[in-house]
Parts: C-alpha cells; structure tokens; sequence
C-alpha cells in the first residue's frame, strides 16, 4: 500500500484593492497626463484624449463622493438602530 502524503492548499495571494484616497490619486495622476497632451484640437488623438479625461473625472468624482460619505454609513453604525 503506498501512503499518499496530503498536498497544502494552494494560497492565491490576491491583489489588494487600492483605498479610495489611492484611486482617487491615480486618476488625478492619469488626467494631468492626458491635459498635457491636449494642445492640437485639430489632432486626431483629440477625441480619444477628452473621453478619457472625461472618464477620469467620473472616476475622481465618484470616489470623492464615496469618501465624503464614508464617516457618514461609519457614524450611522456607530450609534445604533435607537428607538423605534
């Protein structure tokens, strides 16, 4: 009889996340990179450029807007349900 000896699981390390201040940075970084490159509205890279920007600001705004609420969900679980 051959004895088998047990494998260890496999631990995937995952990628962590960004915090939401980090994300926040990381767009604003990627913005002031594509305003750099936006001097000829004739080129064609123009449109491109702009729809980027425009996604970075979404992206600036949600997680602006994720952190200002963010002490707010934390105060609301700190004081409880209260009296009904």
């Amino acid at each position: 009889m051959v004895k088998r000896v047990q494998t260890p699981p496999v631990v995937v390390a995952q990628k962590e996340e960004p915090s939401l201040t980090e994300r926040y940075h990381q767009s604003e970084q990627k913005l002031l990179e594509i305003v750099k490159q936006l001097h000829d509205p004739k080129s064609a890279n123009t449109m491109a450029l702009l729809r980027s920007a425009s996604d970075c600001i979404k992206v600036m705004a949600q997680t602006s807007q994720r952190i200002s609420a963010a002490p707010n969900i934390a105060r609301t679980f700190s004081q409880g349900s209260g009296p009904v």
